[in-house]
């Protein structure tokens, strides 16, 4: 069962919002308690994507609670993980390579190398306006920028507010 690890709050244009992060394994989503939902991803295996496909499609099921899928980088990765979609092997792939045609080193299946976002739009099955942020590790500047998307479209005012009158915004960011 999922158990808030660490809580805090950060100003987002005029709006001190609340953060929680809860890790765990198992997808419940207490959505009516947030504002919004953060999905941070850093491989993209796959057991990682099965845990995080379930996730999201609690998420999904709230179309009120906006949701940003934050893709977690090393300062030094220079390839992301996914998994063969005809076997399942684990394969790094070279960003740098994305367009380009890869092969699986066990079964030979060939696939096209995906941007780390197009992957990952693709294997969660995300809708239109889930925005897919990469967010490289030490980097507060993006980590800032992935939050402000979840404000991105609303007005001032509700910016100053959340749904519940007169508490601060709530972002709920989950970690697997």
């Amino acid at each position: 069962m999922p158990a808030p690890a660490e809580s805090g709050f950060i100003k987002i244009g005029d709006a001190d919002v609340q953060l929680e992060l809860i890790a765990g394994e198992e997808p419940e989503v207490q959505a009516e308690q947030y504002d919004a939902a953060v999905l941070l991803v850093h491989h993209m295996d796959l057991l990682s994507v099965e845990s995080l496909r379930r996730i999201y499609r609690a998420l999904e099921k709230k179309p009120e609670l906006k949701t940003v899928v934050a893709l977690f980088k090393g300062k030094e990765e220079k390839q992301y993980k996914i998994s063969c979609f005809e076997c399942g092997q684990k394969i790094w792939v070279p960003e740098d390579k994305s367009k380009t045609k890869g092969k699986c080193p066990k079964c030979g299946a060939a696939f096209e190398i995906l941007t780390r976002e197009e992957h990952a739009r693709l294997v969660l099955g995300l809708v239109e306006g889930v925005d897919v942020k990469i967010v490289p590790e030490g980097d507060t500047d993006a980590c800032k920028s992935a939050l402000e998307l979840l404000f991105a479209d609303k007005s001032a005012d509700e910016q100053s507010g959340s749904r519940n009158s007169g508490s601060k915004p709530k972002i709920r960011i989950k970690k697997k």
